[in-house]
């Protein structure tokens, strides 16, 4: 059984009894200034923000990904291939495969070198358009919105490199 959630919330438990032990040791600490402080908990809740920011846009993208009607296998791309791409963060190589299950220029019969007259196809081909503005567009939005929010937070801690 995959427990990976669990194991991250129990983590997560631990670090934050951590660090009120820790902050409870530095009160104690000559010199150090008792109680919180205003600005630092400003700073905290400011990173939390946008994490919480972070974790929304991670869900709206693997919602929008899980959305996405089936299609064919083609060149050994299946759509749980493409599925485990999202998931694993791997957005870009997802969004090209999707782009390319699902393409917007639809070929038209004078796009081929045909000698005989035709009426085939009676109307135009339809595209996938709507597939695009409704689940491949707004991926590739949040992903870019991730990716802004999360060099925000790395800009705030000065990770740099």
């Amino acid at each position: 059984k995959d427990d990976r959630a669990g194991v991250f919330r129990r983590l997560t438990s631990r670090l934050r009894v951590d660090w009120m032990k820790l902050h409870r040791l530095l009160s104690l600490v000559p010199g150090h200034k008792a109680g919180r402080d205003p600005a630092q908990d400003s700073d905290r809740r400011n990173i939390g923000l946008l994490q919480s920011v972070r974790l929304a846009l991670l869900m709206h993208m693997f919602i929008r990904a899980v959305q996405v009607p089936p299609f064919a296998r083609s060149n050994d791309v299946s759509r749980d291939d493409v599925l485990e791409m999202v998931l694993s963060l791997r957005v870009d190589d997802a969004l090209a495969q999707l782009r390319r299950a699902y393409p917007v220029i639809e070929p038209e019969i004078t796009d081929f070198a045909v000698d005989e007259e035709t009426d085939y196809p009676d109307h135009r081909g339809e595209d996938y358009g709507a597939i695009r503005a409704r689940f491949i567009d707004p991926i590739e939005r949040a992903h870019a919105l991730n990716i802004r929010v999360a060099v925000a937070i790395a800009n705030y801690f000065g990770a740099h490199g």
